[in-house]
């Protein structure tokens, strides 16, 4: 925040040159054209939605065992572990646990089925995810 501010005030009050001030601050013109343009640091923005292209041809199945558990009773269910071992068997999933669980971390948190366990990990139906 610092840096920016010292940025632009260098630049519309000091009127030095862009290349100036970038070699002062030690920062790449790039650097310094976005420090003009923002006023605060922008974040990152993701430009593309996330591929999976193993689970995308999944992701309904999973929603739909995720909207049926909605009802049921905590200790039935699905877990992740439940939802990959669904996936391999019921509909020949060709990838790992690993590529199935990610996606249920963040489609649990609208489907009601997650909460936060003592250690402050993402409880899913029983399996934990820290």
């Amino acid at each position: 925040m610092e840096l920016y501010r010292k940025v632009r005030l260098a630049y519309f009050q000091g009127g030095q040159s862009k290349r100036a001030i970038a070699r002062r601050f030690g920062i790449s013109r790039d650097s310094f054209d976005k420090i003009i343009v923002y006023s605060v640091p922008p974040g990152y923005r993701r430009v593309a939605p996330i591929k999976r292209p193993k689970l995308d041809g999944f992701t309904d199945h999973i929603d739909q065992w995720l909207q049926e558990d909605v009802g049921r009773p905590r200790k039935q269910r699905h877990t992740a572990k439940r939802v990959f071992e669904r996936l391999r068997d019921e509909h020949s999933f060709a990838g790992g646990y690993g590529r199935a669980t990610p996606s249920l971390r963040l489609q649990a948190p609208t489907t009601k089925l997650a909460g936060t366990g003592s250690c402050g990990c993402t409880v899913l139906g029983g399996a934990q995810f820290l």
